[in-house]
C-alpha cells in the first residue's frame, strides 16, 4: 500500500519514528513490534514499511535518534566545559547541567540504557567514547591527574548522574527524605556536584 496522496512525508515519518522510540523504551529490542508501532502512530503496517523497509531499519533509526539527541547536547556541554576557568565551578556546572538534561530527556536516557545491553549500538558508541575521552582529557589537564584515572572518574560520574536522573519521584522522596520536589532536586544536585568536585579534584 503506497502512502496517502498529499501526505506530508516528513511528518508521517517522524510520527512513526516517535512512536517507535516510545515503544522501544517500553519493551526493549527483543519485544519490539512493528505492528504495535503502526498502531501507536495511527498508520497501517504497510505505511511503516514504506518509510522503514525492515524492522531492523526502524530500530536503527531509533538508535540514530537517541545518539543524535545526545551528541547535539554533548557539544554544548563540551563547549561550556572548555570555556570555564575555575575547575571546581566548571565541574559543578557540568554535572548540574548534565543531571538536568538527563532528567528532561528520561525517554532518551532509558532508551540508551536499553540499547547498551544489545550489540545494536556498536557503530555509534565511538562518538560517545570520543566525547568521554575529550572531557576526561580536559579534566586530567585541569586537575593534574592521569588521563586513564580521569576517564574512570568521569565515567563513574556519568553512571551516577544517569541513575539519579532515572529515579521517579517516590524514589527521590525516599532518598532525600523530603516530599518537596524542589528540595529533592536541590539535595540531589548538591550531593552530585559535591561528590564530583571531591572525586575529580582529589
Amino acid at each position: 500500500m503506497a502512502r496517502p496522496v498529499g501526505a506530508d512525508r516528513e511528518r508521517t515519518r517522524q510520527k512513526i519514528l516517535d512512536a517507535a522510540c516510545d515503544h522501544l523504551v517500553d519493551v526493549g529490542i527483543i519485544d519490539f513490534s512493528t505492528r504495535k508501532v503502526a498502531k501507536h502512530a495511527g498508520v497501517s503496517v504497510s505505511v511503516v514499511f514504506h518509510y522503514f523497509p525492515t524492522r531492523r531499519d526502524l530500530v536503527n533509526a531509533c538508535i540514530d535518534t537517541v545518539y543524535h539527541h545526545l551528541e547535539s547536547n554533548g557539544v554544548t556541554f563540551r563547549d561550556s566545559f572548555h570555556a570555564a576557568s575555575d575547575p571546581k565551578e566548571l565541574i559543578r556546572n557540568t554535572v548540574r547541567d548534565g543531571l538536568r538534561f538527563a532528567q528532561t530527556n528520561r525517554k532518551f536516557l532509558r532508551a540508551l540504557i536499553i540499547l547498551a545491553m544489545t550489540d545494536g549500538i556498536t557503530h555509534r558508541e565511538k562518538s560517545t567514547q570520543t566525547f568521554l575521552t575529550a572531557v576526561a582529557s580536559h579534566v586530567a589537564k585541569t586537575v593534574d591527574i592521569a588521563p586513564h584515572e580521569a576517564r574512570l572518574r568521569v565515567q563513574s560520574l556519568i553512571y551516577l548522574v544517569a541513575r539519579y536522573a532515572a529515579n521517579a519521584t517516590p524514589q527521590l522522596e525516599s532518598l532525600t527524605e523530603t516530599p518537596d520536589t524542589d528540595a529533592q532536586q536541590i539535595r540531589v544536585e548538591t550531593h552530585l556536584t559535591d561528590l564530583a568536585v571531591s572525586l575529580l579534584t582529589a
